[in-house]
C-alpha cells in the first residue's frame, strides 16, 4: 500500500537517506525544501495528511512557529534530543554517510519514539523497521548515549587512521581488520569485548602508551578513558 498523504520537508543528509527508503519502499511523498521550492510548505503540502519534517534540529521551533498552519497536520521530526508539544519524535537510530544505502539497511535501522505518543506502525505502516520507545523525560541521556558511542568512536577512529598515514607512514587501512573486528566482537558479545592494557590492568604499558602520545589533549582523553573504564564498566 503506497502513502498518498505523506510530505517531506528537507534535502539535507537525513532527508536524503529517508527520501531514498521510501523511493526503495514504493512509498510517494511530496517534498519541500527551501532551496528549490517557491510556494510555501503550506502550499505545496496541502493536500498531505502526514509531514516529516527533516530539517536541522536548532531549525526545526523556529520553523514550526513561521509556519503555524502546518500543526493542522500530523507533524513528525526525527531529532534525537527535541521534544516539541504536539510534535512526534521518531528517530533513526543510525548515522547517515553521504553514500546512500541498501535496502536491507534501511530495513534495519531502529527507530526510537516516546512513550504515549503514536508509534511507526500507526504513523507509517508501510515501515515495518523495528520499534523501540523511552520515556521522554530520558530523551536526553538517550542522545547522549548515540553521541558517545557513535561520533566519539568516529572521532577516535579518525585520529588513528590520521596518524597511522601522517606520522608512522603506515596506510590508514591497515587498521580495517582490526576495527571490523572490534564491532563484530562488540555485536557478538558487548560485555566481554574489550581487551588491551586498560582490561588487563597493565599499568606499565598504560604509562608508556599516554607518555608516547604527542599531543596533551590525547593524553587526557586516554587517562579519562582509563577512568570511566574503571569506575563505571570494570
Amino acid at each position: 500500500m503506497k502513502n498518498e498523504n505523506l510530505g517531506v520537508i528537507g534535502s539535507g543528509r537525513v532527508a536524503t537517506h529517508f527520501m531514498h527508503y521510501l523511493n526503495l519502499s514504493g512509498m510517494n511523498y511530496i517534498n519541500w525544501s527551501r532551496k528549490k521550492d517557491i510556494d510555501s510548505p503550506e502550499i505545496k503540502l496541502k493536500d498531505v495528511s502526514i509531514i516529516i519534517i527533516l530539517i536541522s534540529d536548532d531549525a526545526i521551533e523556529e520553523f514550526i512557529k513561521s509556519h503555524p498552519k502546518l500543526r493542522e497536520k500530523t507533524l513528525i521530526h526525527f531529532s534525537g534530543t527535541l521534544s516539541i508539544n504536539g510534535i512526534i519524535s521518531l528517530h533513526p537510530l543510525m548515522t547517515f554517510s553521504k553514500n546512500l544505502y541498501d535496502f536491507e539497511t534501511y530495513k534495519s535501522i531502529p527507530f526510537i519514539g516516546i512513550e504515549g505518543e503514536k508509534p511507526l506502525k500507526t504513523l507509517l505502516p508501510e515501515l515495518q523497521n523495528p520499534y523501540f520507545t523511552v520515556k521522554a523525560e530520558d530523551k536526553g541521556v538517550y542522545h547522549a548515549l548515540c553521541v558517545i558511542s557513535g561520533n566519539f568512536t568516529t572521532i577516535l577512529w579518525q585520529k588513528a587512521k590520521n596518524d597511522f598515514n601522517n606520522i608512522l607512514n603506515l596506510p590508514p587501512q591497515a587498521l580495517d581488520p582490526y576495527m571490523n573486528q572490534i564491532f563484530n566482537n562488540l555485536t557478538v558479545d558487548y560485555k566481554n569485548a574489550l581487551t588491551g592494557p586498560i582490561k588487563r590492568g597493565d599499568k606499565k604499558t598504560i604509562r608508556t602508551n599516554i607518555k608516547s602520545l604527542q599531543s596533551k589533549v590525547w593524553k587526557n582523553i586516554y587517562k579519562l578513558f582509563k577512568k570511566a573504564y574503571n569506575k563505571e564498566l570494570k
